[in-house]
C-alpha cells in the first residue's frame, strides 16, 4: 500500500471518527438546550395563564375559563395539547378537551411546596407524549388553583430533528472538502518522498551517480540535501574501502612466509603468493583442493581437527612452531616451521556473556562458537635447517673433543694411579666440562627460538603498522560526517542515537588503532628524573571511583622518601600501572561469587639497592599454567571479542623493556595472580647510596 494512500486513509478515518463524536455530542446537546428553552418558554406562557386567569380561577368560573383556554389553545394548537384549570382543592374547573380526557391528567398533582415556583413531569405512554407543565395559581402566599399546560413531544422532536439534520448536512460537507484537501495536501508531501525511494531504489542497485532534485526549502527539501552528500561520502568511502583492501592485499601477497587458509574438512581457501613461489603451484591448482596434497605426512594433515592437536587448539586458540614438512609441486620436500590459529565464528546472542551461554566451551575458557577453518603460517626452514645442521656438526666435534679430552684424561688417571687427589679432580674437571657442554646446547637452541620469534614479530609489527595508517583516514571521515550529522539533526529526531552509537564505535576503534601503533613500532620516550610513586598514584587517582563502583577494595603501600629516583618516561609507566589495575578489575569481575574483591599495590627497595620493585597483586580467576608463558604475547588474551585485542601486555612488556627493567609474573587458576616489576635505579640515584654507605 502507497504512502499517499495510508496518509490518505488515516486522514479519512480520524475524520469520520471526529464527525461522528461531533454530530452525536452537538445532537445531545442541542436536544438538551433545546428542551430546555422549549420548556423554559412555555413555563413563562403557564405563568402568564396563571395571573390572568387568578380571579377567575378564585371565583370558580369555569364557564367563562373553558372559553378563554379554549382561545389560547387554538393559538398554539401545533405546540400546546391541552390546558387544565384546578382549584384549590385539586377539583378540575376547565379544560380544552372535546373527546375523553385520558386517565393520565385526571392523576396529575395539584400541590406545591413552598419553594416551588412550577413542575415539569413527562407523560409518555401508548396514548400521549406531552411535557407537563404545572404552574399554580396564588393569592399571597395562599394557592387557590393550578394551571396545566401540556405541551406536544412530538412538537419539541420535530425541532431537534430538524437542526439534527442541518448539522448533519453541514459536518458532512466539511468533511469532504477536507478530505479533498488532506488528498491534494498529501500529494504535494508524497512526491518528494516518492522521488526520494526510486532514487534510494537505484542507489540499492548499485548506482551511485544518481542524485535527487527537491527543489522545496523544507525539512524534505533538506533530506534531499544530505541524502545526496550521503551517496557522495558513501562513493569516496567505497573508493577508500577498495584502496585500502587492496593495500591490505598487497601486504598479505608481499609476505615472506607462506599464508595458507583451510576449513575444517582439509580444504584450501585462501593461499598468498609466497606459498604459491614456495610450492611451485598456481592459485587455481590449490584452492578447492585438500590440504593434505602440500604435505609429506598425509596423516598430520587429516588429523589437525581431532584428538591432543585438536584439544590444544581449542585450549590455546593456536598451536605455534609446529615442525612439519611440505610437499612441493616437483616432488621437492621442505621443512616448514607452522603456526595455526583457530577460525570462529561467534553465534552467542551476547559477546560479552559467551562463555556462559555456551556451556560446551564454559570449561575450556574459549569464546563460543562455531570452527571454520584455521589460518596457517609457514616458514621455510631450510636454512635454518643448515644452522641447526651445523649445530650438530659443532656438538659431533665437541663429543669427538670430548672423547679426546676423556681418553688424555684416562691417560694422565693411569699417570697419577698412584695420587687419588688428583684422579678426584679430574673427575670433577670432566663433570664440569660436560655441564658447560649441555648449558652450551641449551642456550643454542633458546638463540634459535628467539630469532625466530623475533623475525615473525618484526613482520607483525610492520603488517599493524600499514593496516593501522590505511584504516584511520575512512575512519577519521566516518566519525566527521557522523558528528556533523549529529550536529544538523534534532534532538528528539530517532537518527540521533544511530549516529552517536557510530561515534561511539568510532572512538572504539581508534582507541584499537593506536593500540596497533603503539605495538607497531617504539614508543618515543621523554626520559627524565622522577619518583615511580608519582605515576603510580596519577593512575589510582584515576581508578579509584571505577573501583568503589565496583566493590573492589585497593590496598596500597608506598615506600616514601627512602624510595630512590629512577630514569624514565612517567607517561609511560602511568600507561603500564593503568593495564595492571584494570586486568585485575576485569579478572575479579570475572569471580561473579567471590566475596575477597582486593587489589594491592606496593614499592620497595631490592636488597642489593639497584631495583625498585612494584609488585601487583589481586584476588581474580588468575592464570592456568598452560596460559602462563603466553601472557606477554601480542593478540594473546582469554577475553571476549569485545574486551580487547591482547595487546596490552605485550606493549608493557615493551615499556619495561626500554626501561632496562623486567617483569615476572606468578600465578594460579582461581588463586588471583601476582605481577612484580623491577626498574633500575637512576644512576645519579646510586652513587648516593654508595656515599651514604661509605
Amino acid at each position: 500500500m502507497k504512502l499517499s494512500c495510508k496518509i490518505l486513509s488515516g486522514v479519512i478515518f480520524i475524520i469520520i471518527i471526529v464527525s461522528v463524536a461531533n454530530i452525536l455530542s452537538t445532537s445531545h446537546m442541542f436536544r438538551h438546550i433545546q428542551e430546555e428553552r422549549l420548556k423554559n418558554a412555555e413555563v413563562l406562557f403557564a405563568k402568564s395563564l396563571a395571573k390572568r386567569f387568578f380571579r377567575d380561577i378564585a371565583e370558580n368560573k369555569s364557564f367563562k375559563l373553558t372559553g378563554v383556554l379554549f382561545e389560547e389553545k387554538k393559538l398554539r394548537e401545533d405546540m400546546v395539547e391541552y390546558i387544565l384549570a384546578f382549584d384549590g382543592k385539586g377539583y378540575l374547573l376547565s379544560h380544552t378537551y372535546l373527546v375523553k380526557m385520558p386517565k393520565q391528567i385526571l392523576k396529575l398533582r395539584n400541590d406545591f411546596d413552598r419553594e416551588e415556583r412550577y413542575r415539569i413531569q413527562k407523560i409518555a405512554n401508548k396514548e400521549l407524549f406531552v411535557y407537563d407543565i404545572a404552574v399554580p395559581v396564588m393569592e399571597g402566599i395562599k394557592q387557590v388553583g393550578t394551571i396545566h399546560l401540556g405541551i406536544k413531544g412530538s412538537f419539541i422532536q420535530n425541532i431537534i430533528k430538524t437542526a439534527f439534520t442541518s448539522a448533519l448536512t453541514a459536518t458532512l460537507i466539511v468533511g469532504v472538502i477536507t478530505i479533498l484537501l488532506a488528498w491534494i495536501m498529501t500529494s504535494v508531501m508524497v512526491r518528494p518522498l516518492i522521488k526520494l525511494n526510486q532514487v534510494a531504489s537505484k542507489i540499492g542497485e548499485g548506482n551511485l551517480d544518481v542524485k535527487i532534485k527537491i527543489e522545496s526549502k523544507d525539512e524534505i527539501g533538506n533530506l534531499g540535501v544530505t541524502f545526496n552528500e550521503m551517496v557522495e561520502s558513501i562513493k569516496n568511502y567505497r573508493k577508500e574501502l577498495i584502496s585500502a583492501k587492496s593495500y591490505v592485499d598487497l601486504i598479505l601477497s608481499n609476505m615472506d612466509d607462506t599464508l595458507i587458509v583451510f576449513d575444517t574438512k582439509g580444504v584450501i581457501k585462501t593461499v598468498n603468493r609466497a606459498a604459491l613461489i614456495l610450492l611451485g603451484y598456481r592459485k587455481e591448482e590449490l584452492i578447492g583442493k585438500k590440504v593434505k596434497n602440500i604435505f609429506v605426512e598425509v596423516v598430520e594433515a587429516e588429523t589437525l581437527f581431532k584428538g591432543l592437536r585438536f584439544k590444544r587448539l581449542l585450549d590455546e586458540g593456536a598451536i605455534r612452531n609446529y615442525k612439519m614438512i611440505y610437499k612441493t609441486k616437483s616432488g621437492e620436500k621442505i621443512p616448514v616451521s607452522f603456526t595455526g590459529s583457530v577460525m570462529r565464528r561467534v553465534n552467542c546472542s551476547n559477546r560479552n556473556n559467551a562463555v556462559d551461554e555456551c556451556p560446551e566451551f564454559r570449561e575450556k575458557g574459549v569464546h563460543c562458537g562455531k570452527i571454520m577453518g584455521v589460518i596457517g603460517v609457514a616458514r621455510d626452514m631450510r636454512e635454518n635447517q643448515i644452522l641447526i645442521d651445523n649445530l650438530e656438526e659443532t656438538k659431533a666435534e665437541l663429543e669427538e673433543f670430548s672423547k679426546t679430552l676423556l681418553a688424555k684424561v684416562e691417560e694422565r688417571t693411569k699417570e697419577l694411579a698412584q695420587s687419588h687427589e688428583a684422579a678426584l679432580n679430574i673427575m670433577e674437571d670432566m663433570q664440569e666440562a660436560k655441564i658447560e657442554l649441555e648449558n652450551a646446547h641449551i642456550k643454542l637452541k633458546e638463540t634459535q627460538e628467539e630469532l625466530i620469534q623475533t623475525s615473525k614479530m618484526a613482520a607483525m609489527g610492520q603488517l599493524s603498522s600499514g593496516i593501522s595508517h590505511e584504516l584511520n583516514q575512512p575512519l577519521t571521515g566516518i566519525k566527521g560526517f557522523a558528528q556533523v550529522a549529529l550536529m544538523e539533526i534534532k534532538d528528539n529526531d530517532p537518527l540521533k542515537e544511530d549516529l552517536n552509537k557510530i561515534i561511539e564505535l568510532a572512538d572504539r576503534m581508534d582507541a584499537i588503532i593506536q593500540n596497533v601503533r603503539l605495538f607497531a613500532r617504539k614508543a618515543e620516550f621523554k626520559m627524565q628524573m622522577f619518583e615511580v610513586n608519582e605515576p603510580i598514584l596519577s593512575a589510582v587517582s584515576l581508578l579509584r571511583k571505577q573501583l568503589e563502583i565496583r566493590n573492589i577494595k585497593l590496598n596500597i603501600s608506598l615506600l616514601g622518601k627512602a624510595l630512590p629516583k629512577i630514569q624514565g618516561d612517567p607517561n609511560q609507566l602511568e600507561q603500564v600501572f593503568l593495564n595492571f589495575i584494570t586486568n585485575a578489575e576485569d579478572a575479579i569481575d570475572t569471580l561473579a561469587d567471590s566475596k575477597d574483591r582486593e587489589i594491592s599495590l606496593q614499592t620497595s627497595l631490592s636488597k642489593n639497592k639497584k631495583y625498585i620493585e612494584i609488585i601487583f597483586k589481586d584476588t581474580g580467576c588468575g592464570i592456568s599454567q598452560d596460559n602462563l608463558k603466553f601472557v606477554f604475547n601480542p593478540f594473546f588474551t582469554t577475553k571476549s571479542p569485545e574486551g580487547g585485542m591482547g595487546l596490552g601486555l605485550s606493549i608493557v612488556y615493551r615499556i619495561i623493556e626500554s626501561h632496562k627493567g623486567k617483569i615476572e609474573v606468578e600465578s594460579k587458576e582461581g588463586e588471583g595472580a601476582k605481577f612484580t616489576i623491577s626498574l633500575p635505579v637512576a644512576e645519579q640515584e646510586r652513587k648516593k647510596i654508595k656515599l651514604k654507605k661509605t
